[in-house]
């Protein structure tokens, strides 16, 4: 990997420090990746959990929380200890003017095709449409994926850099079990949900505008 590295320093390097990694461990890992701060121009460290990734910040490396942040307090948190990377997700995902807004260089990531939001992943939870990424584009800056197998993580991958997907959604974006055409939506969908703050999700507000695109859908 270091080889590769110092051949293509121009790249931008993602290495992932160990699941619940103890104090001593982290030592250890950062002692044997300084190298990469050394001869990288570009990096980050992706840390599964605030202890570690506080403290390779407070050790002066680049280094990002590899989970999703859906409120403001944790998203500021992060800004202020300088976080290379946030990736959002929630209500986060319906708020895209004021994270163009709020993110400096902070480069932001979303996984478009699955949201991992606990109990969530409905009609109204964030996700993007190939179609529709680049309505985003001044918010967002890393699209990745989550799949399980690489071959269904590289299909996914080839679906949004063309921008178009024929089919059901469900095939592309486990929302419900009905198949719903995606030739359904229409440019507005994308356009209703950018700044929408999802307020579907707050006590006393109604909104059925994604779940009638579905229900239409289903009976189609």
């Amino acid at each position: 990997m270091l080889k590769f590295i110092k051949e293509n320093p121009q790249k931008r390097y993602l290495i992932e420090l160990p699941n619940s990694i103890k104090q001593e461990e982290i030592d250890k890992a950062i002692k044997e990746l300084k190298i990469i701060k050394d001869i990288a121009s570009d990096y980050t460290f992706s840390c599964h959990d605030l202890t570690s990734f506080k403290e390779t910040r407070k050790r002066g490396y680049q280094a990002f929380l590899a989970l999703p942040v859906t409120d403001w307090e944790l998203f500021n948190d992060l800004m202020e200890y300088g976080a290379s990377d946030i990736w959002i997700d929630g209500a986060l995902g319906f708020q895209t003017d004021a994270i163009a807004r709020a993110k400096d260089n902070v480069q932001i990531r979303v996984v478009p095709n699955y949201s991992a939001v606990i109990g969530d992943m409905q009609p109204n939870s964030f996700y993007i449409r190939p179609e529709d990424l680049d309505k985003y584009q001044k918010a967002i800056d890393v699209v990745f994926f989550r799949e399980k197998e690489v071959s269904r993580e590289e299909v996914c991958f080839t679906i949004y850099k063309r921008g178009s997907f024929i089919g059901n959604i469900e095939d592309l974006i486990p929302i419900t079990r009905e198949p719903t055409p995606n030739a359904l939506f229409k440019e507005d969908f994308a356009e209703t949900r950018l700044n929408c703050r999802q307020s579907c999700k707050v006590p006393g507000h109604q909104c059925t505008y994604c779940r009638t695109y579905f229900n239409i859908g289903r009976n189609i």
